[in-house]
């Protein structure tokens, strides 16, 4: 049954909970297994990550966990001093040990600037306890607190390129029995030359290369394995794609997708409105089975929010993010957008957001949510006016006559800005004509 729309504003108080969070399912803390510390080093590639810190040369690194990862924390924390105290020694060891007497060690020093010959500082870890936004982003904001030169990002992940700071971002892979996978992938794709591409939620993304042979070893002639980007305004958000879709925008249209785990719902509405067809392969059942995903509800859902603002007379830009890149720009782009409708426009700098919050602001009769891509598509009936994202503000201001939704869906920021000018230039075009009329 549909949710219905409160009739009046909640009582006006600020609870624990709040609804911009990782948008994958949560997961019970409790129930998952103690890891030893050889997995830890294999999860959280205390490894590489060492070895990228002294390759950049950070010295203030930022370790961002999202709260169900909070309890290896430590054990990270502490693998990675370790390996980082080895680094140094073993470097040091080699430049007092390389070359013949002194001269030797004088030619390696010639090389050192003055830091490094009086001694190398030692590196910095912190530990991000607490995200200021999603913790599918990357919490710029909390690591400048310690001014962090880095910021090591764990676990699944939107990919929404930072502004700032660099990254290196530790997917934590998860464990996928393949076998179940495939039976259930022959059973849902019997016709072995369809076109069919090969998906997977980031940490389990590993396993698609392995799917993709065994897949073509039993007879599979038109499969395409994706591969990670960071991309989130690709075709295949974050996703590399069939090279007869980097040239057309509609090719994807003829591919079917098998999808492992669940996808957060704006990346489902993107696929849904891309793909001939998405079955999604859940990971958190005992005896999984593809289903065929519809969103034909949730988009009719959607169209009918956007009717609704339609007329709406004043708009809240939430901003919930001050990590992802060219939020500034999208920010301006919703401004002039709704100025040139003209309406009103009140902007808020937001972290962790909830209903109540926002039932404040009476006088909002809708809302504009600049955050990840991820993030940004809020379904819930708790609020008690309408949240929409950038890309369906566009077609919210449209006028009747023009307000035609094909269901294409577009989470991603720059689709968005690179229609902007246009679609500026024709709204002042057609206000300019009627006050001419």
């Amino acid at each position: 049954m549909a949710a219905h729309a409160p009739e009046t504003a909640p009582v006006l108080s600020t609870p624990d909970t709040h609804i911009f969070e990782d948008p994958t399912p949560a997961v019970d803390v409790a129930s998952l297994p103690r890891l030893s510390n050889e997995q830890v080093a294999l999860t959280y590639e205390i490894e590489r990550t060492v070895r990228e810190i002294r390759e950049g040369r950070w010295k203030r690194i930022a370790l961002q966990f999202p709260d169900r990862m909070l309890v290896d924390a430590p054990r990270v924390y502490e693998g990675l001093a370790k390996g980082l105290k080895s680094e140094r020694e073993r470097e040091s060891a080699s430049v007092a040990g390389d070359g013949n007497g002194a001269e030797g060690v004088a030619e390696k020093l010639e090389g050192l600037d003055i830091k490094e010959k009086e001694g190398e500082e030692e590196e910095r870890l912190f530990i991000l306890a607490d995200t200021s936004y999603g913790a599918c982003c990357v919490d710029e904001v909390a690591a400048e607190h310690v001014d962090a030169d880095v910021v090591v990002h764990y676990g699944r992940s939107c990919l929404s390129p930072p502004s700032r700071l660099p990254v290196v971002y530790v997917f934590t892979e998860r464990e996928l029995d393949l076998d179940p996978v495939i039976s259930t992938f022959t059973q849902t794709y019997p016709e072995k030359d369809q076109k069919i591409i090969l998906m997977a939620d980031i940490p389990y993304s590993h396993h698609i290369p392995t799917l993709y042979s065994r897949l073509q070893s039993q007879g599979y002639t038109n499969l395409f394995a994706t591969e990670i980007i960071h991309n989130p305004d690709s075709l295949l958000p974050n996703r590399t794609v069939p090279a007869e879709a980097s040239t057309s925008k509609t090719a994807l249209q003829s591919h079917a997708l098998f999808h492992i785990s669940d996808p957060p719902p704006s990346l489902l509405l993107t696929l849904s409105s891309r793909l001939a067809t998405t079955h999604i392969y859940p990971t958190d059942v005992p005896s999984p089975t593809a289903t065929l995903s519809s969103t034909s509800l949730a988009l009719r859902r959607r169209y009918a929010l956007l009717t609704r603002l339609a007329s709406a007379p004043v708009f809240g830009i939430l901003i919930n993010t001050l990590s992802v890149k060219n939020y500034m720009h999208i920010l301006s782009h919703v401004q002039r957008q709704i100025a040139a409708a003209g309406k009103k426009a009140y902007t808020f700098v937001v972290g962790k957001v909830n209903a109540a919050k926002v039932a404040n602001f009476s006088e909002v009769s809708g809302w504009v949510v600049i955050g990840c891509w991820e993030s940004s598509l809020i379904e819930s009936g708790e609020f008690w006016k309408p949240l929409i994202t950038p890309f369906e503000l566009g077609i919210a201001l449209k006028g009747d006559e023009e307000r035609v939704w094909t269901g294409e869906w577009e989470a991603g920021f720059q689709g968005v800005l690179d229609r902007g000018w246009r679609w500026t230039v024709g709204m002042v075009r057609r206000l300019l004509m009627g006050r001419t009329t």
